[in-house]
């Protein structure tokens, strides 16, 4: 027995030599767990090896100060984990960048380690200064079993709102829906908003339209306005942005969940003129059938024939016209459609706008 206590030391000894670690040198604890050797685990516990003292060791190529626990539950070793803790092992133990055991485990994929982490009393909303959590973190990774199991442990689904990601919002952006699913039926808020006052759906709308609808069919206000005080995007809901970057498909979303056609941003634009300022033209024609005002005026008193003519969207002019738009309306500056066309030397605007009887 003794021979092979010293013979498990002499193996960390050359593990350690081999290990080219300098400055950084693991300790011979940190070594044998490392190596999956819970034999070695065993023998240095019993000789009085520190579980909680801070020691470098490699991970991806960098080194960081980490408690033993936080190392075996990287590798995932159930047995060393349990051992680590009934030696006096902090399950709450955090590393120099705030990590936890917990949160280990669920970036490196140990679900059966978070299970015996969280049954010896780990905090499953530990947060690193960021608010990052486990959840978080298995979130972003798409791991479904350990979000499960933190779920069923009741973690706080709705932590970092206000203040950057979510779990909920991690999830979303990977397209994670079956992730999503679980974290809204544990009541994660699908109206949340990030640091700058930005609505999940309306970020998701344009991105990931799959995710959108998800939001969409478990409740989320589809007229939510965005805080910005920006002239443009101020008060912007999911159909502004859908109807900015041309996808009808998301518009036609969108308004299944009947949306105010009518709402209008800080500048007083409506999601109808914003398709029409982009040349959207499929838009524009869903908008309109969808019963869009035609005649919408902004706070300039730009209606969505004015911006079509000013920027020489002639498809779109062709649509408009086709839904018996008022062709002689006067912005601020006492222009017509026909006028701003004109001034752009738009010269298939102007025969449109001239052939469909416009005056100046």
């Amino acid at each position: 027995m003794i021979y092979k206590y010293y013979e498990s030391l002499l193996y960390v000894v050359i593990l350690l030599f081999f290990s080219g670690c300098g400055v950084y040198e693991s300790s011979p604890l940190m070594v044998s767990i490392r190596s999956d050797d819970a034999y070695s685990v065993k023998s240095l516990i019993e000789s009085g090896e520190d579980v909680n003292a801070l020691s470098p060791d490699l991970i991806n190529q960098q080194y960081w100060k980490l408690t033993p626990l936080i190392r075996a539950s990287i590798t995932g070793n159930i047995e060393i984990i349990r051992m680590l803790i009934e030696a006096g092992a902090d399950v709450n133990g955090k590393d120099e960048w705030s990590d936890t055991a917990l949160m280990a485990t669920a970036e490196f994929g140990h679900a059966n380690a978070a299970r015996l982490l969280i049954e010896s009393g780990a905090d499953i909303d530990a947060t690193k200064p960021d608010l990052t959590t486990a959840l978080m973190i298995a979130a972003r990774k798409g791991d479904y079993d350990i979000v499960k199991i933190l779920l069923d442990a009741n973690a706080d689904v709705n932590i970092g709102i206000g203040s950057g990601d979510t779990a909920l919002s991690l999830a979303a952006w990977k397209g994670n829906l079956p992730i999503m699913e679980a974290l809204i039926e544990k009541g994660a808020d699908v109206n949340q908003r990030d640091t700058e006052g930005h609505p999940l759906l309306n970020k998701l709308i344009t991105e990931n339209p799959a995710a959108a609808k998800l939001l969409i069919t478990s409740g989320a206000d589809v007229n939510i306005k965005h805080k910005s005080t920006g002239k443009f995007t101020g008060n912007s809901t999911a159909l502004h942005w859908a109807a900015i970057k041309g996808h009808s498909d998301v518009v036609k979303i969108l308004l299944d969940a009947k949306p105010d056609l009518e709402a209008k941003t800080k500048s007083g634009d409506t999601a109808l003129i914003l398709a029409a300022m982009n040349g959207h033209v499929k838009t524009v024609d869903v908008l309109l059938k969808a019963g869009s005002d035609g005649n919408a005026k902004n706070n300039y008193d730009m209606t969505p024939l004015h911006i079509a003519a000013n920027n020489g969207h002639a498809e779109v002019i062709k649509i408009l016209l086709a839904n018996d738009v008022d062709l002689n309306s006067r912005n601020k500056d006492r222009l017509t459609a026909l006028e701003l066309a004109r001034c752009k030397g738009h010269f298939l605007t102007i025969k449109l706008l001239e052939d469909a009887g416009a005056k100046e």
